[in-house]
């Protein structure tokens, strides 16, 4: 089987693990549908594309480990709190995807070499975390807005050809920005962005274009944003 169309018109849920599969349709008719874990580890799997105005609500693991995906065809109709953990984790040769709301991007891009860019990403609902949302993304020049959304340390790191990080009303632990093409002002607008904290965090910058004008500062917590922002170059 080479070829699949998925009709969802109820909110059960298709899981499809045929190693040989290389084009898939997808038609979302259910206001409830889930296309979790559907197509996980198909490696084979290059094209999907989304048909129907119906609305999907957990969209975790759905292409983990599609290694040969590369193009999301259509419009991805998903609910605010609709679930991307690990949604594209693993799918080396995917280079845009389109827009979608989700309250979760929990690694949903881990690892995605070839990923160049992405559409709006709608987190409205509130974002419970982005941890290593975007680790390993060598390719992406800019990291989309994300507001209200819980960084972790790894969510920015190895962003080899980032130039921009949109990042307004984030929240964080402490975390690295690594591996990026990111200059001063780009690192600046992004902590003028990136919210206010509760507590006193730490960002550390290494091996970015930004941290070269600034070898090793250490700012103080009571700066801007409540941040202590530490430049390394390594």
């Amino acid at each position: 089987m080479t070829s699949v169309r998925v009709v969802l018109n109820n909110t059960g849920r298709v899981a499809l693990i045929a190693q040989s599969l290389i084009n898939a349709v997808v038609e979302v008719n259910h206001s409830e549908s889930r296309i979790n874990n559907m197509f996980t580890g198909c490696r084979q799997l290059q094209r999907v594309e989304f048909l129907g105005n119906g609305t999907i609500t957990n969209a975790a693991n759905a292409f983990q480990n599609c290694s040969s995906l590369r193009a999301i065809i259509g419009t991805i109709n998903t609910s605010a709190t609709c679930n991307f953990s690990t949604a594209f984790s693993g799918c080396n040769a995917l280079q845009s995807v389109p827009s979608f709301n989700t309250n979760n991007l929990s690694n949903t891009f881990q690892n995605c070499y070839s990923l160049r860019s992405t559409g709006t990403i709608n987190t409205e609902a509130g974002a419970t975390t982005i941890s290593g949302a975007f680790q390993g993304c060598w390719n992406l020049e800019v990291v989309p807005g994300v507001s209200s959304a819980t960084v972790s340390a790894t969510t920015f790191e190895n962003l080899y050809n980032c130039k921009r990080i949109n990042a307004a009303g984030m929240n964080s632990t402490n975390f690295t920005i690594s591996q990026s093409k990111l200059d001063k002002e780009s690192l600046d607008l992004f902590f003028e962005n990136i919210g206010i904290p509760t507590t006193a965090r730490t960002v550390t910058i290494s091996n970015s274009q930004g941290a070269i004008r600034h070898p090793v500062i250490t700012r103080s917590s009571t700066t801007t944003a409540g941040y202590s922002y530490i430049y390394r170059v390594c």
